[in-house]
């Protein structure tokens, strides 16, 4: 049986792969991972305890078998931070611009 390197070059890429790759490029699945050099695991919010690998955010803990899993978990929930943060200043915006409408409205009427 030959096997052709091409053939395998052509298959989709593995999680595993994705994974491996990610230690290069800093980011999976589109989300950017949190590398740290004070960290013993090399990742922001990922620690080692006991055989395991924890991701630790606002007093969560998830463990994980291995580092990148851990740090994609950290990444995840720092990505949805973001996202509330972003909503919660984007409420407030509209809140802020629409006290200020009707103050221009009140003054008008005076």
């Amino acid at each position: 049986v030959d096997i052709n390197d091409d053939d395998a070059a052509a298959e989709p890429e593995t999680l595993a792969e994705e994974i491996t790759r990610a230690v290069k490029t800093e980011e999976v699945h589109g989300l950017q991972l949190h590398l740290s050099t004070k960290s013993r695991t090399g990742y922001r919010g990922v620690y080692h305890c006991r055989g395991k690998f924890q991701a630790h955010h606002r007093g969560k803990c998830f463990s994980f078998s291995t580092a990148i899993e851990a740090a994609l978990c950290y990444a995840q929930l720092m990505r949805r931070e973001r996202t509330l943060q972003a909503q919660r200043e984007e409420k407030e915006e509209k809140a802020l611009q629409v006290r200020a409408e009707a103050k221009i409205e009140m003054e008008a009427e005076v």
